[in-house]
């Protein structure tokens, strides 16, 4: 049952911001990926993937499994691809008007949880404001994180709840990497444009204060749209598809709730 919602807890480092990939990352499954970072610390980093959404499996497939009732509401949840680790444990990540047994904060006015009552809110037509619900994650292992942004793998920006939320999870990408640099122009941030020193937190600032608009090359990535896809390792070390997780790709101390496992299927 929802429950009043929870103190904030204390945050560390970039825990609650968002990790934009940089346009220099062609990773199969970060190209163009905003990560909403659940939890970064010395053990490790946890973060969702926001603009992924899936064409499979579907909520009323995932409501079935789990024995639940769904009203003609839990037709038009969409699925999201969190990330390419453990892809059979799905979360919500929600807005904190409301709490969960197992809520866990995860940012200023944003919870995440994995109980089966905010599956079944959901499917009722209630629940959460807002809400995405994801299978698997993004981890990172000890230092591993840190050492991307500093080889300008990634930006940091912050959170926008609008952003996380929003139902145009095409726009995402282009949306977060606007919310950087000197805005007072007026003209949109070019990601194309932005100086190879960007993702170094400390470089950053002035790097993105003479951006020029420019053509976006085309991109002939198509991301991936179902939860079934391939588990690799990170875009530093890949693995081969057929190989198991690399060690920085299977799940990190770094504080995360248990996902709810589910046996996906198409």
């Amino acid at each position: 049952m929802p429950q009043t919602p929870p103190e904030k807890s204390d945050q560390s480092h970039l825990a609650g911001q968002l990790l934009v990939a940089m346009p220099s990352l062609t990773d199969m499954f970060f190209e163009r990926a905003v990560v909403y970072l659940c939890s970064h610390a010395a053990e490790g980093a946890v973060g969702l993937v926001v603009n992924r959404p899936a064409d499979s499996p579907r909520f009323d497939k995932i409501l079935n499994d789990l024995n639940i009732e769904g009203t003609d509401a839990a037709e038009k949840v969409q699925i999201h691809m969190g990330g390419p680790v453990e892809l059979n444990r799905g979360y919500v990540l929600h807005t904190d008007d409301l709490k969960y047994e197992n809520s866990q904060r995860v940012g200023s006015s944003i919870l995440l949880t994995s109980s089966v009552d905010v599956l079944r809110e959901i499917a009722s037509g209630g629940g959460p404001r807002r809400a995405l619900v994801l299978f698997g994650y993004a981890g990172w292992g000890p230092g591993q994180l840190d050492h991307e942004i500093m080889q300008n793998s990634w930006l940091n920006v912050a959170a926008d709840e609008d952003l996380v939320f929003s139902a145009d999870h095409s726009a995402k990408w282009e949306r977060a990497i606007g919310g950087i640099g000197d805005t007072s122009s007026g003209q949109p941030v070019d990601p194309y444009r932005i100086s190879p020193t960007a993702g170094n937190a400390c470089a950053r600032r002035g790097a993105l204060t003479s951006l020029r608009r420019s053509p976006r090359p085309a991109s002939g990535h198509q991301c991936p749209t179902s939860v079934t896809a391939p588990r690799q390792g990170s875009h530093v070390r890949p693995a081969p598809a057929v190989a198991p997780l690399a060690p920085e790709t299977r799940r990190p101390d770094a504080a995360l709730v248990p996902g709810l496992e589910v046996a996906l299927h198409p």
